[in-house]
């Protein structure tokens, strides 16, 4: 994913790390900054889920009868086993994991660029509280299985008519 790289590139930039590229990285984010807030501000209010620090992939068909699951196109994952009823009320771990890292990317880059001290404390504060095991724990861990999970409403018994 892009974010990966822009991550990569910013924790570089903001170590310092020798590279015959790294005045072009740094340039390079400085301008794309104003586009990255646009883009990450719509992440952050068109995939809000219903709790605090939970997010959700939109586009899921409640209404089909013909698949088990119903795919999340958005996501990219369109065949991974998401809750059998898609509702507003789900919580999906994966987009939660790329908020976190796109929080914690543009905080970075927002100090790269020199950003209002308000965004660049804005991203830090949301990727800390993103990147807080508590607060992962209490929205997707599930003490049975001892693993993490999306949240929704899930059942064994669903079949195709």
């Amino acid at each position: 994913s892009m974010l990966i790289s822009l991550h990569k590139m910013a924790s570089s930039v903001k170590n310092r790390e020798s590279s015959d590229t790294m005045v072009e990285e740094k340039l390079f984010l400085e301008e794309i900054y104003p586009y990255l807030k646009i883009w990450f501000g719509w992440f952050l209010s068109t995939q809000k889920g219903p709790v605090e620090f939970s997010y959700r992939w939109r586009g899921r068909d409640a209404t089909t009868d013909r698949e088990l699951n119903p795919k999340t196109l958005t996501s990219g994952l369109d065949d991974y086993p998401r809750a059998t009823h898609p509702s507003n009320s789900e919580r999906h771990l994966d987009l939660r994991c790329w908020m976190a890292l796109g929080a914690r990317t543009m905080s970075e880059i927002a100090e790269i660029a020199d950003a209002s001290k308000v965004d660049i404390l804005k991203y830090e504060k949301l990727a800390s509280s993103l990147e807080d095991e508590n607060n992962l724990d209490d929205l997707h861990y599930d003490t049975e299985s001892g693993m993490y999970f999306d949240w929704g409403e899930h059942t064994d018994t669903v079949t195709l008519v």
